[in-house]
């Protein structure tokens, strides 16, 4: 039995090219592209997940260009990894509404630095609602080709917790816990029941260290003598925090033990 190995037709090498071409970055290619700020339509919100190149297109360097909104008392992570070595260091910035002023520009988050992170958070009432995240190159320019890909990856970080009572014989604690190895300020907002703000608490935690907060201890503050939820935002990672409403009630009745409950302070689903 004899087997033929026979060299690939032409139809067949046509074929695998126009596969190559089918699984290039579509943002590129669609109508608006992605490639300035002005006429990018890709949005970036919590748990999107994309895959991008930078390959130059006719000798021009490619750029990949996000809108993103912010929220009021809410705040964000966005992440690059999975990075080909022809983009490393790979650059994330987010740009303000105007296209052009730089806010931030990410950090490395691992020891060859192909991993790249920004974070932030919108502590106002006010929503943010026109700014951008632009992702090129620090490598390869005009020489990228479409083996120069990238995984982004955007999070809402904000968190909640569902219940505090400081009332009559109830008192509650905030405990919020950073397990990281650097510093993280934190915001806390805490409303009524009806939704209304109530009080704001801003604190920065020491790496590996642990805030807590009574919020009976300063009476006829906002939380005084008030019940309802909290929400709590930080330039940190998704889910790296932990954090809980810890209440307590002071029982006098004789035989009754004092009562004690947990609200765990939860990121976005």
């Amino acid at each position: 039995m004899r087997c033929w190995l026979r060299s690939p037709s032409v139809a067949a090498l046509l074929w695998l090219w126009s596969g190559a071409t089918a699984r290039a970055d579509v943002f590129d290619f669609q109508v608006p592209n992605d490639d300035n700020a002005i006429d990018t339509r890709n949005e970036l919100i919590h748990r999107t997940e994309q895959v991008h190149d930078l390959a130059a297109r006719a000798g021009i360097v490619d750029a990949d260009w996000y809108r993103i909104s912010a929220k009021p008392y809410s705040s964000y992570e966005v992440i690059i990894d999975q990075t080909s070595a022809d983009v490393t260091p790979i650059v994330l910035q987010r740009i303000a509404s105007d296209g052009t002023t730089v806010l931030q520009t990410a950090q490395p988050i691992s020891s060859i630095g192909a991993t790249r992170t920004l974070r932030w958070d919108n502590t106002t009432s006010t929503a943010v609602s026109n700014q951008y995240i632009k992702v090129t190159s620090g490598s390869c320019t005009r020489e990228c080709n479409p083996t120069a890909v990238y995984r982004i990856r955007a999070f809402d970080t904000t968190y909640t917790i569902p219940r505090y009572y400081n009332r009559f014989s109830a008192r509650s604690n905030l405990v919020l816990q950073n397990p990281t190895a650097s510093p993280v300020t934190y915001t806390a907002q805490f409303w009524n029941d009806g939704g209304a703000w109530l009080q704001t608490r801003v604190f920065t935690v020491p790496a590996r260290s642990v805030d807590v907060w009574q919020l009976f201890s300063s009476p006829g503050t906002g939380v005084d003598q008030k019940t309802g939820s909290a929400t709590i935002t930080a330039p940190a990672g998704y889910g790296e925090l932990f954090g809980k409403i810890s209440q307590f009630e002071l029982v006098s009745l004789g035989a009754v033990a004092n009562q004690a409950w947990d609200h765990p302070m939860l990121p976005r689903p």
